[in-house]
């Protein structure tokens, strides 16, 4: 009988034939691989393939293809490969952990939080958190023209007369920083769960996937990118879920 550490010293050959990079994919970037003429080359606005085909050059010409999507407006870490076994490997449901930091300007507590590590029903089925934490809370108090209810008509008789100066009333602006991990890849599905408790996305960036981090990968600037040493891919193979299959045909929704 394979001990579980015999079972994750063995490495399968196409992790090891595998060119992979890790990206910081900027705000802004699409991840598709068509070219469109109104883009521009710049890594703020240009097209996943267009970098891709930069990545390519640098291994002598061999193909490359990112893994999964992510919303145009979501930041963070992504993975080029040049074999469809290792995407599969990476987008197979419940293979790999990813991290993911949430932006949310509705007042979000740890209790709301910890509805999401037990698990809920959303319209495509269930859906859990393996960890939800609340990162931060900042409250900033600022003066704002009240709003009126009604309409002030001027007075006919004194056309001349200045009105009244506006009210003012002082808001709370409010911004929370959740940390949630999930081993699930559905269609916007990190926006989808916080949602559900009320505490809707305004910012989205992914911050590790499996062993992968941008931490870990030295990756402190978007646009930068990459290549994934032999021992970063050994990692990443050792944190997956022992005992889960992969997955061939794995649908390319949005990954968060």
């Amino acid at each position: 009988k394979k001990t579980q550490m015999t079972e994750k010293t063995e490495y399968p050959a196409w992790l090891e034939e595998a060119i992979v990079y890790a990206v910081y994919k900027p705000r802004g970037m699409l991840t598709t691989n068509k070219l469109q003429e109104h883009i521009k080359v710049d890594h703020r606005r240009s097209s996943m393939g267009i970098w891709e085909r930069q990545m390519s050059e640098e291994v002598g010409g061999t193909r490359l293809f990112h893994i999964g999507r992510l919303d145009k407006k979501t930041t963070g870490l992504m993975l080029i490969t040049s074999v469809g076994m290792f995407g599969r490997f990476i987008c197979t449901p419940g293979m790999l952990k990813k991290d993911y930091i949430a932006t949310t300007e509705r007042l979000c507590t740890q209790e709301k939080l910890d509805i999401l590590e037990k698990g809920i029903e959303l319209q495509d089925g269930p859906a859990k958190a393996l960890k939800a934490t609340l990162l931060s809370v900042e409250k900033t108090d600022r003066v704002v023209p009240a709003e009126r209810t009604r309409k002030r008509k001027r007075d006919k008789k004194n056309p001349s007369d200045p009105s009244e100066p506006p009210a003012t009333m002082t808001v709370t602006k409010i911004k929370c920083d959740v940390l949630l991990s999930l081993n699930i890849g559905r269609n916007h599905i990190v926006k989808r769960m916080l949602d559900h408790i009320g505490c809707s996305v305004t910012r989205l960036h992914r911050s590790g996937i499996g062993s992968c981090t941008l931490e870990s990968l030295g990756l402190k600037e978007a646009g930068s990118h990459v290549r994934l040493t032999e021992e970063q891919k050994r990692q990443l193979w050792d944190s997956r879920s022992i005992g889960k299959e992969i997955v061939e045909n794995v649908p390319e929704d949005d990954d968060e």
